[in-house]
């Protein structure tokens, strides 16, 4: 694979976009009832709320990488925690704070930083090694893959999904 070069600006601009899009279905799962949420639509993460937690877990798993990496520690983390289960309302209030983190440390990086090698161990224990910004971009497009399950989630149930193409983002409407 060639080499890439990303600014950290871009970089930024695509976790505005996440916060963004992320931010558009959370206020859409709040106009669904709580039995609506919790519905088992078989799912990979089997319903709406699980879906977005899903997603959750996984932001914050990357973060406490980059975290942990820039303090030269290991992260240990799993998924989620077998009795956590935020609330939609819980969700709402603490995810912007996991993706601002991410934007913060993107700056911190600076265009050279999010070049640099990154080193983590997945959840089934593989090392890895890669650019920083590769990561960082698996972090966007990992949310972008499971909020569109979420949007065909609202569809099945006879709602409309708002849009969050990121088209949307660039030329809103």
């Amino acid at each position: 694979m060639a080499a890439m070069v990303i600014s950290a600006d871009l970089l930024v601009t695509h976790f505005d976009y996440t916060l963004w899009a992320t931010s558009a279905l959370l206020k859409a799962a709040a106009d669904l009832t709580p039995e609506e949420l919790e519905r088992d639509l078989k799912a990979s993460y089997i319903s709406l709320l699980g879906t977005l937690r899903h997603i959750y877990f996984a932001d914050r798993i990357w973060l406490a990488r980059f975290e942990a990496y820039d303090a030269g520690t290991t992260a240990r983390l799993t998924l989620a925690d077998a009795s956590e289960t935020p609330t939609l309302e819980e969700l709402t209030r603490v995810w912007p704070g996991v993706i601002e983190g991410f934007k913060q440390r993107i700056r911190d990086y600076g265009d050279q930083g999010v070049l640099e090698a990154f080193s983590f161990t997945n959840l089934a224990g593989k090392h890895f090694t890669m650019p920083r910004y590769q990561a960082m971009l698996h972090v966007v497009n990992h949310g972008t893959l499971h909020r569109g399950q979420v949007m065909m989630m609202i569809r099945q149930m006879g709602h409309v999904p708002p849009s969050t193409d990121l088209l949307y983002y660039y030329v809103p409407r």
